[in-house]
């Protein structure tokens, strides 16, 4: 049998694939990978309906060249594999609907359990009030000892990782590629410096490329490892909304950042707001919530005061990581300046104007920001209507061939036999991300 099982659980993890919601209704029948692997093709197709017989297939596949392959290439990387059953894997991350069976590991494992972990997620072209909020949060919430959790994504996600180094406390990046993988090429050196500092973390293999819906997927390790959430600065339909739409039904504690009415970037926390979120006006908001996590108050207040007072500004940190400085160019500067942020009074357009500093870096483009799907490489050749030339998941692909070709349909005609109406939901608002589905008034949804 192969050492510690690592390869089986592996091999678990490719035939159930990436956010499989069947895994844990067979990890309740057989608590060990390798009894599901010796199990005979007669005892599988006895485990019943409640396993669908495209997962059976897969299950009766024996092979383990591909997961030999990946541990080898783990082995040789230096990446650690957290598989469900380590004790090492997040805790909070094994109560979600749909736990990664394995979690490839780049860098320093944090004690995932024993400290507070903030996921910070937003838009990737924030105006310059975002990103500061985005750097200062994760500033001083990681110099009070909490791991800020995000997507290494440009805009908010790397700003954010940028304040989580600044602040001292490993910071943990969740992937929608393999860990070997530079996405995008902007952030290798912010890369780097997370591996030394923190961690990458992704379900996919080491060599797994970028795809569109992988995205949407990993937003779920992000909320589910983390305590709560805060959410900057985004539109109503975006990736951070579903982000925060998961935390949501993971049962997350949800913080907003409060923007102006009718600035486009606001449009998201304002919205979460409305519905019940916490308004997070300084990090004090967030630790408040979780101040049994993080010790003595005064302590952490003093804490807090010398972190403030030792910040650098955003603009230089992000220099630090050679990430590209841009914020939305058309932004209507009409914000109160944030704590710690400085300006350069002499770019004022008057006397009483002040504008933050901005450098003149070159900016990696990014026309789409409705979603995650717009950090994926775009597919160049032309869609069509099957399921398989999306290489979508399991569940996704029922619901989407259960959508008719011509005509709207409602959730309650695309229900599919086995499947949840959560579950549907779910797979609907992938599709959607995803660009294959079109939601319309009356809770219809119609294939673009």
């Amino acid at each position: 049998m192969i050492r510690d099982k690592v390869v089986y659980w592996i091999w678990l993890a490719e035939q159930c694939g990436y956010g499989s919601k069947y895994f844990t209704g067979l990890y309740e029948l057989y608590d060990d990978p390798y009894d599901i692997y010796r199990l005979e093709p007669d005892e599988i197709f006895q485990l019943g309906r409640r396993f669908p017989d495209n997962l059976k297939d897969r299950l009766c596949d024996k092979s383990l060249d591909k997961a030999f392959s990946i541990y080898k290439t783990c082995v040789k990387d230096g990446i650690e594999i957290l598989t469900y059953g380590d004790v090492r894997y997040p805790e909070r991350l094994r109560l979600i609907v749909d736990p990664p069976i394995v979690l490839y590991c780049l860098g320093r494992i944090p004690a995932f359990n024993d400290r507070l972990c903030i996921g910070v997620v937003g838009t990737r072209k924030m105006t310059r009030y975002g990103r500061a909020a985005a750097y200062r949060f994760s500033y001083e919430l990681s110099s009070l000892g909490a791991c800020i959790v995000s997507g290494l994504a440009l805009g908010v996600d790397a700003t954010a990782a940028c304040g989580a180094l600044e602040g001292g406390e490993p910071t943990v990046q969740v992937l929608g590629c393999g860990v070997n993988i530079i996405y995008p090429k902007s952030h290798s050196r912010l890369r780097e410096a997370v591996i030394k500092n923190g961690a990458l973390l992704s379900e996919y293999p080491p060599f797994e490329d970028p795809k569109k819906y992988y995205f949407p997927q990993r937003n779920r390790i992000i909320s589910g490892i983390s305590h709560g959430v805060f959410v900057t600065e985004c539109r109503k339909e975006s990736g951070a909304m579903i982000t925060a739409s998961i935390a949501m039904g993971q049962g997350k504690e949800l913080f907003a950042f409060p923007g102006n009415v009718g600035e486009p970037t606001a449009e998201g926390p304002n919205e979460l707001l409305r519905k019940g979120a916490y308004a997070a006006l300084s990090s004090e908001d967030i630790v408040l919530h979780y101040q049994f996590l993080l010790g003595d108050p005064k302590s952490n207040s003093e804490k807090l005061s010398r972190a403030r007072a030792n910040a650098i500004d955003v603009t230089e940190a992000l220099r630090k990581y050679s990430i590209p400085d841009k914020c939305e160019e058309n932004e209507r500067i009409n914000h109160a300046p944030l704590v710690g942020e400085k300006y350069d009074t002499r770019a004022a357009r008057s006397k009483n104007e002040r504008f933050p500093i901005q450098e003149s870096i070159a900016f990696e483009q990014d026309t789409n920001d409705r979603s995650e799907q717009a950090e994926a490489r775009e597919d160049s050749s032309a869609p069509t209507s099957t399921a398989r030339d999306y290489g979508l998941d399991p569940t996704t692909a029922r619901v989407f061939e259960s959508i008719p070709c011509n005509a709207p349909v409602s959730v309650d005609r695309i229900v599919c036999e086995g499947l949840s109406a959560a579950e549907v939901v779910t797979a609907l608002t992938m599709l959607e991300i995803m660009g294959l589905v079109s939601s319309l008034p009356g809770g219809l949804y119609i294939r673009k």
